[in-house]
C-alpha cells in the first residue's frame, strides 16, 4: 500500500547525547533557516528534546521539526516531494548530526509501536557497547547500497553522561 501523503514533513535531526541546550538551539536555528529558504515551505516549528508526557519517547538529543508545506500548486515547476526532501536534506546537513525525513502522523505511530524513528529499522541487542557499535556500522554499510534505502545510519552508541557521587558519611 502506498504511503499516505500527510501534506507536511517531519525532519528529525539527532546529535550527540551529551549536547548542551544552547548547542541544540543553535543547530535547530541554522537548520530551520535553511528549511525556510525553500519556496515550497510555508513554516517550520521545532521541539528540542522530550515533551513532559509519557507518550513522548524522544531522547534528549533529538529534535522534531514539523515542516508545513504550501499547496503543490504553489511549488516550483517540476518539483516533487522526493526532490524537495533531497534539497532540504542537503541544505540541513551539519557535521555530527544524523537526520531523517518522514511525516508527522506515521512517525508518531512508528515511534510509539517500535521505538524506531523510521518505517524500517534494525535493532541489535547486547551488553558490550563497542561490539554493538561495530555491528551497527557493519549493518548500516551493508544496507546503504540497497536501492531505495535512504537515511541509513547507525545510532550513536554512547554511555550516559552522569557523575557517580559516593558520599563518605564519616
Amino acid at each position: 500500500m502506498p504511503p499516505l501523503n500527510e501534506g507536511d514533513l517531519m525532519f528529525m535531526p539527532i546529535t550527540d547525547p551529551a549536547i548542551s541546550l544552547p548547542q541544540a538551539i543553535d543547530i535547530t536555528k541554522k537548520q530551520n533557516t535553511a528549511i525556510l529558504a525553500a519556496p515550497e515551505v510555508a513554516g517550520v516549528v521545532a521541539k528540542i528534546s522530550r515533551a513532559e508526557t509519557s507518550t513522548d519517547p524522544a531522547p534528549v538529543n533529538m529534535t522534531e521539526t514539523i515542516v508545513s508545506l504550501k499547496p503543490e500548486s504553489q511549488w516550483r515547476p517540476g518539483m516533487t516531494r522526493e526532490r524537495l526532501i533531497g534539497e532540504l536534506d542537503v541544505a540541513t546537513t551539519l557535521p555530527g548530526v544524523s537526520s531523517i525525513w518522514t511525516q508527522p502522523i506515521i512517525n508518531r505511530i512508528n515511534m510509539l509501536t517500535t521505538g524506531i524513528r523510521s518505517e524500517v529499522g534494525v535493532k541489535i541487542f547486547g551488553d558490550d557497547l563497542r561490539v554493538l557499535e561495530e555491528r551497527a556500522r557493519a549493518v548500516a554499510a551493508a544496507l546503504r547500497p540497497i536501492r531505495g534505502a535512504a537515511d541509513v545510519y547507525p545510532e550513536q552508541v554512547t554511555g550516559v553522561p552522569y557523575i557517580d557521587i559516593r558520599v563518605k558519611r564519616d
